[in-house]
């Protein structure tokens, strides 16, 4: 399954740090993977797959314990926490720019794959590196999280 509006490094994509290549998509992955541990993820269909992968907006719920406050839930989307963290960019093609505000606020903050040349793979055979891969890639992460519940 593809997250839907946004482009991720696949898992074993390399990027670069400060001249140095380091596996962004593992981190991306990573963040993944500590941001979703445990919570339940619900993924509706954006479409109907006519071609693998299936895209899906994602969301998960978290429990928020404010201090001295009673805790409750609430509803996060997968794609929002990617993008503001600096794990993913906005594919604007898709999502007609829906996370192109948190990805500059990421950007400007270096966060996450900003804190090195984050690009991604599309823009890397334009304008590079003859494909060899030191983008990121505009596939998006695979979703190999268990328990997700897709709807359509």
């Amino acid at each position: 399954m593809r997250l839907w509006g946004i482009n991720a490094p696949q898992a074993g994509e390399i990027c670069d740090r400060n001249g140095e290549p380091y596996p962004c998509g593992k981190e991306a992955a990573d963040f993944l993977g500590r941001t979703l541990a445990g919570k339940t993820v619900t993924c509706h269909l954006r479409e109907a797959p006519k071609a693998y992968p299936a895209v899906a907006i994602c969301s998960f719920r978290q429990r928020i314990r404010p201090a001295e406050e009673p805790s409750f839930e609430t509803t996060q989307n997968v794609q929002m926490a990617m993008v503001h963290w600096g794990y993913a960019k906005d594919n604007a093609q898709e999502s007609d720019g829906a996370f192109a505000k948190l990805e500059a606020q990421a950007r400007a903050n270096r966060w996450g794959l900003w804190n090195g040349v984050f690009t991604s793979a599309k823009e890397t055979r334009y304008h590079g590196d003859g494909g060899r891969g030191a983008g990121c890639g505009a596939r998006g992460l695979p979703m190999r999280i268990y328990g997700i519940a897709v709807r359509r």
